[in-house]
């Protein structure tokens, strides 16, 4: 049983973020708590819409949840939409200083109630949580 639990876990190369964007600084998470627990695949599987957004704001990716819930397939999505094309320019502001919060350092996570923009050009509300 220590074995395992010392076991470092391995992502499954078809869910893994390193498949995903070569450039990307991303790594799979790994936990020697969790050795077999795939985190990628949990954020795609999760019932909750998840994006993993890159330092300039473009997507790195996202479960089809988050995708769905703008009126984008997946991939259309990642490839064409920035966290700033889906933000309302009047709620700009606000989405720099979230920025800005989390950059200084002064807070870890960001919540956040927030109108973002649907593909039809429907304004919808959200709530968030942003982590760097």
């Amino acid at each position: 049983e220590q074995q395992q639990e010392q076991q470092q876990y391995q992502p499954n190369p078809i869910h893994s973020p390193h498949t995903l964007d070569s450039s990307s600084s991303a790594q799979p998470a790994s936990s020697s708590r969790f050795p077999s627990v795939d985190f990628y695949q949990c954020m795609m599987d999760a019932g909750v819409a998840i994006a993993l957004v890159r330092m300039d704001g473009s997507f790195l990716d996202c479960n089809a949840l988050f995708s769905e819930s703008f009126g984008f397939d997946k991939e259309s999505f990642v490839a064409q939409q920035t966290l700033f094309s889906v933000t309302p320019p009047a709620d700009m502001g606000e989405l720099y200083n979230m920025v800005g919060t989390l950059l200084s350092g002064s807070q870890d996570v960001y919540w956040s109630s927030r109108n973002l923009l649907h593909s039809s050009g429907v304004t919808f509300h959200s709530t968030m949580a942003v982590k760097l």
